[in-house]
């Protein structure tokens, strides 16, 4: 074979080896970019399933911490309607106690109306009122009498009974036992209207102890029903904000492997796109070195009864 022959024959050789290796390496472009197509589609299904858990999970702490809240709230009511059961006999005790005290309490108002009167600080018609009843009482009447008796019989025995001593001293009995009396029945009001003060004062005190007990008790209660439901909106508050972390790092991780896979799917069929132009190149210049050839065979092959000057009469088909 002749020396151009040759050359021909390894340059249609290397034109179609190139045509098959841009095939190939196009083909290696679209295996990389199905293959990243696939990964950005894994990613998005992780994600997806990432997010469905995240919302799960925090679903079920937030129902979590609402049926604990609400747990320790009936605990609470139940330990306080305890304690007002536990509490009910004192407060019926106290209730009949203060059923009989009543009639110490209204005693002692009566008798400081009457200490009122006697001084008259109930006006002049209660004071005279007042005096005229203690004239008229019994008591009166009977020291009155034997006050009386004692001076007439202490004159008799004397002998002075017609004399002026004695009807002075008659006259000043009656003023000084009214007086006496007076005093000793404003003392007996006195301690009469003291003890219905005590008990007046012992009935607020049971009711302000009652109602400050009752009240601390509420408070309690009502504190510790605060504290759970603070609680509660705290955690749930947590469990939000990392249910929105996670999320959050979900997307990111998936933006940035996906990014990732776009750029090496891009770069896959780039790289097969500029293989089989450089592989083209190479083949368009084969074509350039074979009509090279052929024009120079048949420069000098006119002696051989070779092909006509000015071609060789092979023709190639295109890519």
């Amino acid at each position: 074979m002749s020396f151009v022959g040759d050359a021909i024959g390894s340059v249609v050789g290397g034109v179609t080896g190139a045509k098959q290796s841009a095939k190939a390496a196009q083909r290696a472009g679209q295996t990389q970019a199905a293959a990243a197509q696939a990964g950005i589609e894994e990613q998005q299904r992780a994600a997806r399933a990432g997010i469905a858990e995240q919302q799960f999970a925090s679903q079920a702490g937030i129902e979590q911490q609402q049926y604990a809240a609400q747990t320790g709230i009936a605990e609470q009511q139940r330990q306080f309607n305890a304690l007002v059961n536990l509490m009910a006999p004192y407060v019926q005790a106290g209730s009949g106690a203060i059923g009989r005290l009543a009639p110490y309490e209204q005693a002692g108002q009566q008798a400081f109306g009457q200490q009122q009167a006697l001084i008259g600080l109930q006006g002049p018609a209660a004071q005279q009122q007042a005096i005229a009843a203690l004239e008229a009482s019994p008591q009166f009447q009977a020291l009155q009498q034997q006050g009386e008796n004692a001076i007439l019989q202490n004159a008799s025995a004397t002998g002075g009974l017609r004399g002026g001593n004695v009807q002075a001293a008659l006259a000043q009995f009656r003023p000084q036992v009214l007086n006496s009396l007076i005093e000793q029945q404003y003392g007996r009001l006195g301690g009469i209207a003291g003890a219905g003060l005590g008990v007046t004062g012992d009935l607020v005190s049971l009711g302000q102890a009652s109602a400050s007990g009752q009240g601390l008790a509420g408070l309690q209660s009502a504190g510790d029903i605060g504290n759970l439901l603070t609680g509660r909106a705290d955690k749930i508050g947590t469990l939000l904000t990392n249910k929105a972390s996670n999320i959050g790092n979900l997307l990111t991780g998936q933006a940035t492997n996906v990014a990732n896979l776009l750029g090496n799917q891009g770069a896959a069929i780039a790289g097969g796109q500029m293989a089989q132009g450089g592989l083209a190149r190479q083949a368009f210049g084969d074509l350039v070195t074979i009509g090279g050839a052929a024009a120079s065979a048949g420069a000098f092959g006119g002696a051989g009864g070779g092909a006509p000057t000015g071609g060789s009469g092979i023709k190639f088909k295109g890519f």
